[in-house]
């Protein structure tokens, strides 16, 4: 099992401890777009993303290497994020829907009902060994939480998380969160992917969802959930010129989110 506990100088690594992400001391998530990566794997595997650049901090780990989201456009909304991440246009603000189940194959990103009844689809007996703690997106793919009911009004049952790179059992995400109105850029995190671990996507994932709601209506309602993996869809033309199936306007915003690590090693929970 591999340690995501907070070291001395407040970084918390990957599974190899060739990624790095900084916190406070109350674990929140202090340099949005920023990860740290270790020089030795980026001898062997430099990055490739545009969208991340060399960056410089004065307390940058030894041995590691700075590197910020730089894209000069950040669509503050977390399916919109990973759809222009997938076509490594991450700036991209289109009503097209890009993604798709990687299972069930069916299109993600129509409207909140068919969402979650792809979800629900793919949660039965010929995918159930992909879905919840089993999802675990290759490099490219997301992981999408859906919940089974809607909340309500303006309020996006689902968070989208894509996979930028792996380490390990760890893997290493970036995303945005439309409940952070303030928001400039968007945040990396790490999730495990070990079936008994509690750090996984579709665990940690609850727990934010859990902080984010008060009634007693609400807690019930998120607590029926599912964990897929998106991909990109198959289109005969590009993504952003199709003719094809376009969103719904609705379901667009979430509530802020508190994405926490409720740790039995460490009795803290981070929030980024």
């Amino acid at each position: 099992m591999c340690d995501y506990r907070q070291d001395n100088e407040g970084y918390i690594s990957s599974c190899n401890k060739n990624f790095k992400i900084h916190y406070t001391a109350d674990l929140v998530n202090d340099r949005p777009g920023k990860i740290y990566i270790h020089k030795k794997l980026l001898d062997k595997t430099p990055v490739h993303y545009e969208y991340l650049q060399p960056c410089t901090d004065a307390d940058t780990p030894k041995g590691y290497v700075c590197y910020k989201y730089s894209h000069l456009k950040f669509v503050n909304d977390c399916l919109k994020f990973a759809e222009g991440l997938t076509i490594h246009d991450p700036g991209i603000d289109t009503e097209e829907c890009i993604l798709q189940d990687k299972f069930t194959r069916k299109i993600f990103g129509d409207t909140d009902e068919k969402n979650m009844n792809i979800a629900i689809e793919a949660e039965n007996k010929k995918y159930a060994k992909n879905v919840n703690e089993n999802a675990n997106p290759k490099i490219g793919e997301s992981y999408a939480f859906v919940l089974k009911k809607i909340i309500g009004k303006k309020e996006a049952p689902y968070h989208i998380a894509h996979v930028l790179f792996k380490d390990g059992t760890t893997n290493i995400t970036l995303e945005a969160n439309a409940g952070d109105e303030a928001a400039t850029q968007p945040k990396f995190d790490m999730y495990d992917t070990e079936l008994d671990s509690e750090y996984t996507f579709h665990e940690m994932t609850i727990d934010n969802f859990d902080k984010s709601y008060q009634t007693k209506a609400q807690k019930s309602t998120i607590k029926d959930y599912i964990t897929i993996v998106l991909q990109k869809r198959k289109f005969k033309t590009s993504a952003t010129k199709t003719t094809s199936l376009k969103r719904s306007k609705a379901g667009s915003k979430i509530k802020p989110q508190q994405k926490s690590r409720n740790s039995k090693q460490t009795k803290k929970i981070k929030h980024i």
